[in-house]
């Protein structure tokens, strides 16, 4: 994979999960990192740069991959709650 900058944050694994599927079935290479600390039983923590985890990747994909987010976020708003 050619060099990955952080491209977002993610808001919980549901998100992470279908933007890297469809990130996947495109070919495009991808990393998702959680904010978690096994020392703490997994419990999600803020200090690497908020939310549950981020996700990075080369940074020729930064917009597809910020409007993909986009576009994941308008259509389960209001399903959260």
């Amino acid at each position: 994979m050619n060099e990955t900058i952080v491209i977002a944050d993610l808001e919980n694994r549901m998100e992470a999960t279908i933007l890297s599927d469809l990130l996947s079935e495109q070919g495009i290479p991808h990393m998702i990192q959680e904010h978690s600390d096994s020392a703490y039983g997994s419990v999600a923590y803020m200090g690497v740069g908020g939310g549950w985890g981020h996700i990075s990747a080369p940074e020729e994909y930064r917009d597809y991959i910020l409007s993909l987010l986009a576009d994941i976020r308008s259509s389960f708003m209001g399903f959260e709650e």
